[in-house]
């Protein structure tokens, strides 16, 4: 499984620092996030980031990614992309209770170039994230 470069891994780090579950930037909107931890196992943390897109008064998801941060190794694996402005909702990495198990390495490539890509642009603003 990929994880993470350092430059996007540090980001999800910066966020995680806010300590506070919604993380806006009045500037930009579309920069606007939620983290949140979705869950912890003996081998992993299981983390949550999310955009909503307000669309005829509802909240949608576009996108929402699940990284899978495994303390020992301290990297972050992508293993799952939503989107429900797309209708995609799509695992590459499967969690288990006690591990994760690779279920598509061409996807997981994927959400790996997705992620790093949200996650770089998120790193040029974080001074403007509140």
């Amino acid at each position: 499984m990929k994880s993470l470069d350092r430059r996007a891994a540090e980001t999800l780090r910066a966020l995680a620092a806010f300590r506070k579950t919604d993380i806006g930037c009045p500037d930009d909107p579309s920069l606007a996030v939620r983290f949140e931890i979705a869950g912890r196992t003996e081998g992993y943390t299981l983390l949550a980031l999310t955009h909503f897109e307000p669309i005829d008064g509802r909240r949608l998801r576009a996108p929402e990614m699940h990284f899978a941060y495994v303390g020992r190794t301290g990297r972050f694996i992508p293993i799952h992309y939503r989107n429900d402005l797309l209708e995609i909702d799509s695992y590459s990495v499967i969690p288990a209770a006690d591990s994760l198990r690779l279920r598509d390495a061409a996807l997981q490539e994927v959400h790996l170039r997705h992620a790093t890509r949200w996650l770089h642009r998120l790193g040029r603003h974080l001074s403007l994230l509140r």
